[in-house]
């Protein structure tokens, strides 16, 4: 294989081929422990990767949700100018009124 030093782990395979070649009692108890926690960790990661799935559709739907929002909002702001009475800038007809204190 070309390695400088020895692999510090082992496989699941290594696991499953070591337990047939050991044949003490503690050994075999030993060895199906680590198969079983070999399973939980596929488990893990599949349900990692099953939640990761899931907030990236549900990131994808609050990104639809939050552009249609801003358009509502936009289209509601337009809606809002429509119905604002512009102020006209025309001088005031009359005589300026003194202020109550003048």
């Amino acid at each position: 294989m070309g390695l400088r030093y020895p692999p510090m782990t082992f496989s699941e395979l290594g696991v499953a081929m070591l337990s047939s070649v050991l044949n003490s009692e503690r050994a075999i108890q030993v060895n199906i422990a680590i198969i079983k926690t070999f399973v939980r960790m596929r488990r893990m990661i599949r349900n990692d990767e099953l939640t990761k799935a899931r907030l990236d559709d549900l990131e994808d739907r609050i990104g639809a949700h939050e552009f249609q929002t801003l358009m509502v909002l936009d289209q509601l702001g337009s809606i809002k100018k429509k119905l604002t009475p512009a102020k006209l800038n025309k001088p005031l007809i009359g005589f300026p009124m003194p202020k109550k204190g003048d």
